[in-house]
């Protein structure tokens, strides 16, 4: 059954927590959970040996695995598809609709594996933990494995990170660590305090590496940046409460399960802490002794945990309702050429994760004063001309909404082709920046145009950043055409694979993969 759950996800407090039961299998022992691409929350039941979907609604189908025992970690892949891994050394993928393929996860070189967490790489790969075994192991989506040793204690959990390598947790009780691989194997450790046992790790918003870590009088939430330097925060969290796993929220801030008090009657907890380290505790609404485990970021904005002992997912408030439109306008004299409202014919596309650049065609642009997606502003939008805007889908929106362009004559009237519908959080990878900036192109009078990338990889933010310099004169060449000049409007979206930018010259500086 579903406990407490609110009419509609977002319109309660942050903080408030809905509890789903039913459709789950008992003794499930849901574990680790992840946002799919088909918009539901998709979770691993390692009592049950099953894969486990729940909708934003709360509705939940069971998958029983087809391959192994002991399902445990679970994460998206770029295939549209999600994969998992089991105790008896397999890797599996699973379609939207339940198809199941395994994989044996053993190699050539080293044998046997034990697979417990895994992530997709910037590569394109799978890369997983390799628990008994200290490895790390890298599969293709063929299904091909190359494990990597020189590992220093028992690597749990493992995240792509912001540096285009693989960072991953030792909870050692005498060695703990955080320790990074590069995607061609070179492997990296950093000490943390003897006892402090890092389990769950993730991105956060500010670019760092975000983990939980558990041992007696080490509870905490630590933060290690991509060159090693590590904080440990433990004010506001309860001490024994066992912080668990980690995730980024939509809110900005991260969210972590709290596995159990065992001084306090079993009480699990949801806990959010700040980029600058203020902790929140959540505990209202959570049943005693559930033992929150696996947690995950939801398309719809909040928060999703897995309750290990409770055969519950739980749901916890993240983000607050979208503001309300902006009031009426004041009215606007006759014959102004801003007199009448914008008319939106269709966007483009019609789909996207949250920071998609949108194409919007219609007509009287020339006076938007800004564009919502819903009852939320875009994050930002370019005027292209009258019958053009490129705008950025706002974080907070979900679901279908009605783009609309505002003017000082009001908003454009809602029509089918101004639909827009949200499929979930735009993926963040960095892209470091070399030291040398672009040549100038054309005459000496042309401004210097940022810095080079020196990797191929790219997001939204920051191929803004290197290339939105108002007077930045920059050529595009795609598989092999000839140049083709372009201004501002190759900013407004991430360039394509395969796209080659030159500045002034016909050397390639900045390649995208």
């Amino acid at each position: 059954m579903a406990i407490a759950t609110p009419a509609m996800a977002g319109a309660d407090p942050v903080g408030t927590v809905s509890e789903f039961s039913t459709g789950i299998t008992p003794g499930s022992q849901a574990s680790d959970i992840v946002a799919g691409p088909d918009g539901n929350l998709w979770f691993t039941e390692l009592g049950a040996n099953r894969i486990g979907r729940i909708t934003p609604a709360g509705a939940v189908s069971e998958f029983p695995i087809a391959s192994g025992f002991g399902v445990r970690g679970i994460v998206p892949a770029t295939d549209g598809n999600l994969w998992f891994v089991t105790d008896d050394g397999t890797v599996s993928r699973i379609t939207p609709a339940g198809v199941q393929t395994a994989f044996d996860a053993s190699d050539t070189m080293f044998g046997a594996a034990d697979p417990y967490m895994l992530a997709q790489g910037s590569d394109g790969n799978l890369w997983f933990t390799n628990w008994d075994y200290s490895r790390i192991s890298r599969m293709t989506p063929s299904g091909v494995v190359t494990s990597f040793s020189g590992i220093g204690g028992r690597p749990y959990d493992i995240v792509a990170g912001p540096d285009g390598n693989l960072w991953f947790t030792e909870p050692n009780a005498n060695a703990s660590r955080i320790g990074r691989i590069t995607p061609s194997g070179v492997v990296t450790e950093f000490g943390l305090a003897a006892g402090s046992r890092p389990y769950g790790i993730t991105v956060g918003p500010d670019g760092n590496l975000w983990f939980a870590q558990r041992g007696t009088g080490n509870d905490g939430i630590g933060r290690i940046t991509p060159t090693g330097t590590v904080t440990v925060f433990s004010a506001g969290i309860t001490p024994g409460s066992t912080p668990l796993t980690i995730t980024a929220g939509a809110d900005g801030n991260l969210w972590f399960t709290e596995f159990g008090d065992g001084t306090v009657n079993g009480v699990g907890r949801i806990g959010r802490i700040t980029p600058s380290g203020t902790v929140t505790e959540f505990s209202a609404g959570i049943t005693l002794g559930s033992e929150p485990y696996g947690i995950a970021a939801g398309p719809d904005g909040q928060v999703w945990f897995t309750e290990r002992a409770g055969n519950r997912i739980g749901r916890i408030t993240a983000t607050v309702p979208a503001p309300a439109p902006p009031p009426a306008p004041a009215p606007v004299a006759a014959g102004d050429p801003c007199a009448s409202v914008a008319s939106v014919l269709a966007v483009a596309p019609t789909s996207g994760p949250s920071g998609s650049a949108v194409t919007i065609t219609g007509s009287g642009f020339g006076c938007a004063t800004g564009v919502l997606f819903g009852g939320t502003p875009a994050l930002g939008y370019t005027v292209d001309g009258d019958r053009q805007i490129t705008a950025r889908a706002p974080s907070s929106a979900v679901g279908d909404v009605d783009v609309r362009v505002l003017s000082s004559a009001g908003a454009s009237t809602i029509v089918p082709g101004d639909r827009f519908t949200f499929t979930g959080a735009l993926t963040a990878l960095a892209l470091p920046v070399s030291d040398q900036p672009l040549a100038p192109i054309g005459d000496q009078r042309t401004p210097i145009c940022g810095r080079v990338p020196t990797l191929t990889r790219y997001t939204l933010a920051q191929a803004r950043r290197v290339l939105a310099a108002d007077h930045c004169d920059v050529r595009l060449r795609v598989d092999g055409s000839a140049p083709r000049r372009g201004h501002r409007r190759i900013t407004s979206q991430a360039p394509k694979p395969g796209t080659v930018l030159y500045a002034g010259d016909a050397r390639p500086t900045v390649r995208f993969g």
